[in-house]
């Protein structure tokens, strides 16, 4: 977490207290409160999901890493959708047939039925000389 994170953090944590304290009152004694409390408790989420967010893969590390070493390849499936979703790819695995749904950073469709065919690509896609086929 960068430090703006943390503060985004500690801020909305404390504006928790008032806000719940002006949805309380608003709810029992004086109902224009709530408008209030909204407000309040809106920024509180919005610095939640500020302080909560994932850093783009531009503002992480700028351009994509350098292609692998054939002795650091990824020897499981897992390990294969970590690493081509930190380079920018899109992976959905489906539980049913094992079959994975890859969207290249340029916006291609990639389908394979199983998980060695994903394999195979994604070892070929990460040393660097992948061809484009599934």
């Amino acid at each position: 977490m960068s430090g703006g994170q943390i503060a985004a953090l500690i801020c909305a944590i404390i504006l928790l207290l008032p806000g719940g304290c002006f949805l309380f009152f608003g709810a029992a004694i004086l109902p224009p409160l709530l408008l209030v409390a909204f407000i309040i408790l809106g920024l509180a989420a919005w610095l939640f999901s500020f302080a909560f967010r994932r850093p783009t893969l531009a503002a992480a590390g700028g351009a994509a890493p350098p292609p692998l070493d054939q002795g650091s390849l990824p020897l499981t499936g897992e390990h294969a959708r970590r690493e081509l979703e930190l380079r920018g790819y899109d992976v959905k695995r489906f539980v049913f047939g094992s079959r994975h749904e890859v969207r290249l950073p340029g916006g291609a469709m990639r389908d394979f039925p199983d998980e060695a065919a994903f394999l195979e690509w994604a070892r070929a896609e990460l040393s660097g000389n992948g061809d484009g086929s599934p």
